[in-house]
């Protein structure tokens, strides 16, 4: 058993409850799913949207962003384990915070193509998903556009992290599993190019359907 702990400005973290409280959450479940946000560009993203099921207008709930690891959608599984043993949807949800994850460009029903975290295009992406998240009754702003919002997710989703921290203030909180911050520093060490994880990486984004900028194969 363990305890997560994401603490949003100040407030007091919350203990995960037992087996069944989860399993009720679970089986109340309610996914939003087929949202759409339009990005900068123009560019469909796809976002899966699960409200805490005690937040309302009157009493809204902190959110948090959950990010796939690479080449995958975002998750709709309300119990499954993320990768590297990030934390669920129903984890959270039970935890008092409402929930989004997402397909992110170039992967799942989003469009465009992908340009690894880059911030002038994933990064804001997740922009306009946290200018949508504000727009939402169920969720709890620090002031008006400003969500109270973490961030959590591994590799992948680790990364947009750190990149959508550095470009938007809004994020209150981050929680990153085996991110990276620099692919020159992870594939292009030492002015070594990793060619077996790069091509790896590159098999496996292509085999889930993705579609990657040309720069990247």
């Amino acid at each position: 058993d363990f305890v997560l702990n994401v603490e949003i400005k100040g407030k007091a973290p919350a203990a995960i409850p037992a087996a069944a409280e989860l399993a009720r959450l679970t089986s109340t479940l309610h996914l939003t799913d087929r949202l759409v946000v339009t990005s900068f560009d123009e560019t469909p993203i796809r976002i899966h949207w699960c409200p805490n099921p005690g937040a309302t207008e009157a009493d809204p709930a902190p959110t948090v962003l959950m990010g796939p690891g690479w080449g995958l959608a975002g998750d709709t599984e309300a119990d499954a384990v993320g990768i590297l043993g990030s934390v669920d949807i129903a984890s959270l949800r039970s935890a008092g915070y409402n929930v989004v994850t997402w397909d992110p460009r170039g992967f799942g029903a989003s469009g465009g193509v992908a340009t690894v975290n880059d911030a002038e295009r994933e990064g804001r992406d997740v922009q306009r998903i946290l200018d949508w998240a504000a727009e939402q009754p169920q969720v709890e702003l620090d002031a008006a556009g400003d969500p109270a919002v973490g961030m959590v997710g591994g590799s992948y989703g680790g990364g947009i992290q750190l990149v959508t921290a550095a470009i938007d203030c809004r994020v209150d909180a981050l929680v990153p599993s085996l991110a990276w911050h620099s692919l020159r520093t992870s594939l292009h060490k030492s002015e070594t190019v990793k060619a077996g994880w790069a091509g790896f990486l590159n098999t496996a984004a292509v085999t889930f359907g993705g579609r990657l900028d040309p720069h990247i194969s």
